[in-house]
């Protein structure tokens, strides 16, 4: 068994960004606003869409048996189109909404996703260009106001998906804040993406490797995990781009599983926007043979049974 526990899924980009409205352009291409394009996506993506029969085909080739679909703002909030993927495939997937927490319905909003479609939690990108806080830049996850979200979360064991969108220092690498959220609800299921943004990127940040051990020392005290959705980190390196099989990822995935053990990861790739940066095949490869040394149990823990913890997906 093999779960990919970070993809995502989409037939229009409709979404909002730091500059504007985002729209498909075609072959891979997205106008983030104001004719800021971006490739997130290779060429052979005709329509710069992602329709979950092209994830299912990649998945096949690949050998991946299931997946936690993803959604967020960039993409309009396609949470219509992910339970409707999650039913078509019942078998193959698991779904996670996204809303704007501070919207005045967004509770009713986040009942409807779980209640009514049936996705099992909520996924935040924080980022400040193209995530959360293009819109909402003040928004803190501490906020009184959307308290009442994560309790929500926690009475239905559903999962809060947390996406820095940046390293320590950016406006939405919010570690404290996270804390907060923690002990409030302290059977609430988080899982952070991205390793949690390393302190390796060439981004805005200032934090030190001691911060991000302060954000891994989490899943030690609360119900929290990291996915390894990594490999677009490999154009983004303060060392300089790197090709595969990328050895600063190497090393940093290394030292997460030292700190944490194999209980609190999950591989995740970020599919389809990853295949940018490598193949879908190369990074199971990549984290079949960093896993190498560990007893098959420990290699099971990461590659599909946390995701079936923290998920629900024995029952999906």
């Amino acid at each position: 068994m093999i779960i990919d526990a970070h993809t995502y899924t989409y037939d229009r980009i409709c979404g909002v960004t730091q500059y504007g409205i985002a729209r498909s352009l075609g072959y891979g291409l997205a106008d983030f606003g104001a004719n800021r394009l971006n490739r997130f996506l290779p060429p052979a993506f005709v329509d710069s869409t992602c329709p979950v029969e092209t994830l299912v085909a990649y998945m096949d080739w690949t050998g991946v048996d299931r997946a936690v679909l993803l959604t967020q703002n960039t993409y309009g909030y396609a949470n219509d189109y992910v339970a409707k993927s999650v039913k078509h495939f019942p078998d193959r997937f698991v779904g996670i909404g996204s809303l704007d927490p501070l919207t005045n319905n967004s509770l009713e909003t986040l009942e409807h996703l779980l209640l009514s479609l049936g996705l099992r939690g909520l996924n935040l990108d924080l980022g400040c260009h193209a995530g959360l806080l293009a819109m909402r830049p003040d928004f803190r996850l501490d906020d009184q106001r959307v308290i009442g979200l994560w309790k929500l979360l926690e009475r239905q064991e559903a999962t809060l998906v947390v996406d820095f969108g940046g390293s320590y220092g950016t406006s939405g690498h919010q570690l404290a804040e996270l804390r907060v959220v923690l002990e409030t609800c302290p059977a609430l299921k988080v899982v952070v993406s991205h390793l949690g943004f390393p302190p390796i990127l060439s981004d805005e940040g200032w934090g030190t490797d001691q911060d991000w051990h302060d954000l891994l020392d989490l899943a030690i005290s609360f119900n929290v995990w990291f996915d390894t959705a990594i490999f677009w980190f490999s154009s983004a390196l303060k060392s300089g781009t790197e090709e595969y099989p990328c050895p600063t990822l190497q090393e940093v995935f290394r030292r997460a599983l030292d700190r944490l053990g194999p209980s609190k990861l999950l591989w995740g790739t970020g599919m389809p926007a990853v295949l940018c940066w490598s193949t879908y095949a190369q990074n199971l490869r990549w984290i079949e043979t960093e896993l190498a040394s560990l007893t098959q149990n420990e290699q099971n823990m990461i590659l599909w049974k946390n995701a079936s913890q923290v998920y629900g997906l024995n029952s999906a």
